[in-house]
């Protein structure tokens, strides 16, 4: 049991760290558009010079997204781990639990979303799209 909780873990820090890449992209993007750059586009805003200039504009701080990391990856810890704690007192009491894993796909989908609009605003327009999809299958 520790081991599928270890992996669920895993599974959501590396969509945690998708959503920061696609953030950082995001960012140096807006930075290229703002100072009219020539190739404004997907590809170069993932090129690591134009990541480093946004850096040093202070557009990509590293310390924020490193503080916001480390909040989300503890906030999915402990709202799963108390989805357990009540599914366990419901299995318990004779019910049928199911909180931990509509948290779970809650968090999934709330992190993909997150991963969907940034490379929308990364200059990707194919994913909006996909963006209103996910929006009205989670129910915003």
């Amino acid at each position: 049991m520790l081991q599928h909780h270890l992996k669920l873990i895993s599974i959501f820090s590396l969509l945690v760290i998708l959503d920061l890449v696609t953030k950082f992209i995001s960012l140096s993007y807006g930075y290229m558009v703002t100072r009219q750059a020539e190739d404004t586009d997907f590809f170069n805003a993932c090129r690591y010079t134009n990541l480093i200039e946004a850096r040093k504009a202070g557009i990509i701080k590293s310390r924020i997204m490193k503080t916001q990391f480390v909040g989300k990856i503890l906030t999915y810890v402990f709202v799963v781990a108390t989805c357990l704690m009540v599914d366990k007192m419901v299995r318990e009491s004779g019910g049928v639990g199911g909180f931990t894993t509509l948290a779970i796909g809650y968090l999934a989908m709330t992190e993909l979303l997150s991963i969907v609009e940034n490379l929308s605003e990364s200059g990707v327009s194919s994913m909006q799209g996909l963006y209103d999809l996910i929006k009205k299958k989670k129910g915003n």
